[in-house]
């Protein structure tokens, strides 16, 4: 069975992050736990490539689809600041602010450069994802 699955018809954003999820849990094996667990959906929205995606954390894997009418966590940020998340170290499942790109990530939280809808009612939600696509 397949655990990361891409709905039909997405394009770009969400291919990406199926691919990067995908090639971490095999470099991590051990990360195909967080795909088990409590169901929550997610909306990433990045308004500088007019995309947005949805991922659906369903019990028993993920579903990437489009934009999620009722979602747990909605994440809206720009295209680089995506991809710094993508690169950060964590500490407990959240960027590491001992370390100058977890320092940034927290300033651009704090200045709403990203704002997360959700938290902290669903902090577990954000740092599953979190863990899933950082490759650091």
């Amino acid at each position: 069975m397949e655990r990361v699955v891409v709905e039909e018809g997405i394009q770009g954003l969400g291919i990406m992050l199926a691919e990067l999820i995908k090639a971490n849990l095999v470099a991590e094996p051990e990360r195909e736990r967080l795909l088990d667990g409590d169901p929550g959906g997610v909306n990433l929205i990045v308004p500088d490539a007019e995309v947005e995606v949805g991922l659906i954390f369903n019990g028993r894997g993920l579903e990437i689809t489009e934009k999620l009418a009722h979602a747990d966590l909605s994440i809206t940020t720009d295209s680089d600041t995506l991809m710094e998340l993508t690169n950060v170290p964590l500490r407990f499942g959240m960027p590491d602010t001992l370390t100058a790109q977890g320092r940034a990530i927290a300033g651009k939280l704090m200045r709403g450069d990203i704002n997360v809808e959700g938290l902290p009612k669903h902090l577990k939600l954000m740092i599953r994802l979190q863990r899933l696509f950082t490759v650091a």
